[in-house]
Formats: C-alpha cells, structure tokens, sequence
C-alpha cells in the first residue's frame, strides 16, 4: 500500500482510497480502489467499493461481484 486517503464530501457520505504499489504487485502505475460509505436511515453505513481503477482480482470478493454488475 502506498498511501490511504479518507475524504467527506457532506454529512453523509464519505470516500477511502487506497493506492497500492503496483511493482509490487507486477502492475504498472499506482492501481487504487475506492471506498464510498454512505449513511443510510437506519443509521448505519452502505459501504460501495467499484471505484478506483484496481483490477477485480485484487478488489475483496464482494467488490469484485459489484465491479463486474457495475457498480
């Protein structure tokens, strides 16, 4: 991992990124991946991770299936 960043755009949502090495992972660049958590009104968090440019068969498995549905 080379960094993670976390970022509110308003109340009620919120974005994780996390930048991998990509040499490490025999990858050009720097590949991320996205997490985007929004509030929802049972006052917990629905978490969305299809964004990012990070390969699926590095994403976690439920990651993987939302990413290939497209989102």
């Amino acid at each position: 991992v080379n960094s993670v960043t976390a970022a509110s755009t308003d109340g009620t949502t919120a974005t994780i990124t996390v930048q991998f090495n990509g040499t490490a992972l025999g990858l050009t660049g720097t590949p991320e991946i996205e997490f985007t958590g929004t509030a929802n009104n049972a006052g917990g968090v629905e978490w969305d991770c299809t964004g990012g440019g990070l390969a699926n068969k590095y994403r976690p498995a439920n990651c993987r299936a939302a990413a290939a549905a497209g989102g």
